[in-house]
């Protein structure tokens, strides 16, 4: 039995391979293994969002953010499925937020 990590990359793979519902599955096994696995909550997300499932890409979105907020990428995959939803004020948040989180790393 994989774990979490694993159950994860192997999500990865599958999203490479463009096997979204796949990918999907993967991210949601490492996230039932470690539910503070805040990466597997953002590739969820990414991967909804390619689907055009806008509704769970925002979700899991919010909840990376909540479980790491330093981190840029998570800001950034949700500010553009605010601007594809229309909501360019939340969009412009997150993204300011991704570009100030971005400066703090280097």
């Amino acid at each position: 039995m994989r774990g979490a990590v694993g159950a994860y990359n192997q999500g990865i793979e599958y999203l490479r391979r463009e096997e979204l519902q796949r990918a999907i599955d993967a991210f949601s096994e490492a996230i039932r293994r470690d539910g503070k696995l805040a990466v597997a909550r953002h590739a969820r997300g990414v991967t909804h969002a390619i689907r055009g499932d806008l509704g769970n890409a925002i979700r899991d979105c919010d909840r990376a953010i909540r479980l790491n907020p330093t981190v840029p990428e998570f800001y950034r995959a949700r500010g553009l499925i605010y601007r594809e939803i229309g909501d360019e004020a939340m969009a412009q948040a997150d993204l300011r937020a991704c570009e100030r989180l971005s400066r703090k790393r280097k």
